[in-house]
């Protein structure tokens, strides 16, 4: 995709570390336009679906809570959509030990609404009534009965930093030539056997375009009427 982009720049090649200055900014406005979408209607999560991650729905591990009653939250956490705390109870009566699993959605609240529940008397928090915030940047949850045990997270991660990689092609003089992820350094950008440090675009390919059109609208902008300096590949 990043190779793709580049290309389509008139005359040649951007130079690297303007080129992904200006992608990781482009990044972030577009992650940004469409958190506030998300913000107005939390229905709309059609842009945001890459960045949408459920720890506990099998693919993924459920979330530890801890003895005191917290998550850690994951370390690309962005925005809190939902927990479901999960447990598990006997339904066998006294006689059978049948177990079953259950999973209880707990409210997601400010953290004013959670010290009122937590202090009210009619509306305190319950195993079937749970409720969770976000305090000292971890998921807290109540009733302490879930302390310990497991819950489903779905969250909004943070997107990755993307980024171009390159090494050093000479025709005349030294040209940047793009490396894609998986490949090594040669010697002439970083030591030989380095691991590229590519890293794509997560954005599905239909805004691919989009993204390079914005980028070549903040080149002309930055550079006025200066010629946008490019080398080839």
């Amino acid at each position: 995709c990043l190779e793709q982009m580049l290309k389509e720049f008139s005359g040649g090649w951007i130079r690297p570390n303007l080129f992904n200055n200006t992608l990781n900014k482009v990044n972030l406005e577009r992650f940004n336009e469409a958190y506030a979408r998300y913000e107005k209607d939390q229905d709309n999560t059609d842009d945001l679906r890459p960045f949408v991650i459920t720890q506990g729905d099998g693919d993924l591990p459920a979330l530890s809570i801890s003895s005191d009653g917290y998550i850690d939250l994951p370390a690309d956490y962005f925005h809190l959509s939902s927990v479901t705390l999960l447990g598990q109870q006997n339904t066998g009566g006294d006689f059978c030990n049948q177990v079953e699993k259950f999973g209880r959605p707990a409210v997601v609240l400010t953290d004013d609404q959670f010290n009122t529940r937590r202090r009210s008397s009619l509306l305190k928090p319950t195993v079937r009534r749970p409720i969770c915030t976000i305090q000292n940047n971890k998921i807290r949850v109540l009733p302490v009965e879930y302390a310990g045990g497991l819950a489903q997270v779905t969250y909004i991660r943070k997107p990755a930093t993307p980024f171009l990689d390159w090494k050093l092609i000479s025709v005349s003089e030294w040209y940047p030539e793009f490396l894609p992820a998986g490949e090594l350094h040669d010697g002439t950008n970083l030591p030989n056997g380095t691991p590229s440090r590519t890293v794509e675009l997560e954005w599905p390919e239909q805004y691919h375009q989009e993204f390079a059109e914005t980028m070549l609208r903040s080149f002309m902008q930055r550079m006025g009427d200066q010629r946008i300096q490019t080398v080839r590949e």
